[in-house]
């Protein structure tokens, strides 16, 4: 069972990662990043000044995109970690409601089982199928005087 679990994890982000395609909420609560040139084209452009200020702008502009931004392998990259336990979590949500129906509907059936009282006058006991050494019932009267001298007393 435990061995089982990362395997699990994995399947069920790889799932949600198939149904986040078509679901912009889905993505947003995985954090799924677009690609760079998405983010890139999203950054306001700014005119590049000349000499000791445009080296500064180029450096700073460095600066903020690898500390602030990330660098792009990071900002590429979508956190499978947080998509797999994600994953794990939906799968154990569902594994246990599964479960918890499956108990509810079996102490359902229990709880509808009622012992019913009938009458068996105008049964004929030697038609039952009954268990082996139940005292099958006699023909004569002698032998169910014999019967109920060998049976323990209060039966």
């Amino acid at each position: 069972g435990a061995l089982l679990v990362p395997w699990i994890s994995n399947r069920m982000g790889a799932l949600l990662l198939a149904a986040s395609k078509h679901s912009i909420i889905l993505r947003r609560i995985l954090a799924l990043r677009p690609p760079l040139q998405q983010i890139t084209a999203l950054v306001p452009g700014h005119v590049q000044a000349q000499g000791f200020l445009g080296q500064l702008q180029r450096k700073l502009g460095t600066v903020w995109q690898s500390t602030i931004r990330g660098s792009s392998a990071w900002v590429e990259t979508d956190p499978v970690w947080w998509r797999n336990a994600l994953g794990l979590g939906l799968f154990v949500v569902v594994k246990d409601t599964i479960e918890l129906l499956h108990l509810w509907l079996a102490t359902r059936e229990l709880e509808s089982r009622h012992v019913k009282n009938r009458d068996f006058a105008r049964v004929e006991i030697r038609e039952l199928d009954l268990v082996p050494g139940f005292p099958r019932p006699a023909l004569d009267p002698t032998a169910q005087s014999q019967r109920s001298q060998s049976l323990p007393k209060g039966l």
